[in-house]
């Protein structure tokens, strides 16, 4: 089991340079079609943008033969509780 928590980009790059009132464009590549990639290698590939799928994803996996990769797409604006009190100097 392979879960990918694609934001598109280098995240912890892009959330340092929005905190800090830099461009992130450069830290930005977009979502490439990693759940296709996957298969092409002969994993179970699946391409995850809706919540409340993982439950199902899950007991498929398990049902299965083989490993699986998720590519779970993740808000590329929201950081971390961490990086908020880090580099945002919030508590």
């Amino acid at each position: 089991m392979i879960c990918i928590l694609n934001d598109g980009g280098y995240g912890a790059e892009s959330h340092k340079f929005r905190a800090y009132g830099v461009n992130p464009e450069h830290a930005i590549h977009g979502r490439g079609d990693l759940a296709r990639v996957a298969s092409g290698f002969g994993l179970n590939g699946t391409k995850v943008t809706t919540m409340g799928r993982l439950e199902g994803l899950f007991h498929e996996h398990q049902a299965g033969a083989g490993a699986s990769l998720w590519d779970v797409h993740i808000d590329d604006l929201i950081p971390s509780r961490n990086f908020r009190r880090v580099h945002y100097g919030e508590a």
